[in-house]
């Protein structure tokens, strides 16, 4: 499986949202099972559940905020095939002009995790 992480908004302001696209995708050869992406949500951010698509789980209410960990469960992969997330990130006010916010994700499918 691969993961291209992008940005879609080139400057985020506090109390804005900016986009993330996440594509995952699967070109070795077989069929990924139960294929599951997760970000660890940072300082500063957080991630709408009712605005991301597909559908998170694994948040406390309506947002998944800093120290969570968003998951997103993609079903199957097939070969040569991909699976598109966009993820809308709010960037809290109080969040210092120039915060370099990183994302740290992994992506696990069955018998296997990938860092």
């Amino acid at each position: 499986l691969e993961l291209a992480l992008t940005k879609q908004t080139d400057i985020v302001q506090t109390d804005r949202y900016g986009f993330l696209k996440a594509v995952i995708s699967n070109y070795d050869g077989t069929t990924r099972n139960d294929v599951a992406f997760s970000v660890s949500v940072p300082s500063g951010m957080r991630i709408f559940e009712s605005n991301v698509q597909p559908n998170i789980s694994n948040c406390s209410g309506s947002s998944c905020d800093a120290g969570e960990v968003a998951i997103w469960q993609l079903g199957d992969i097939g070969n040569g095939n991909y699976k598109v997330i966009l993820i809308p990130v709010f960037v809290n006010s109080g969040t210092l002009d120039g915060t370099e916010l990183t994302l740290n994700t992994s992506l696990t499918y069955s018998g296997k995790n990938s860092p």
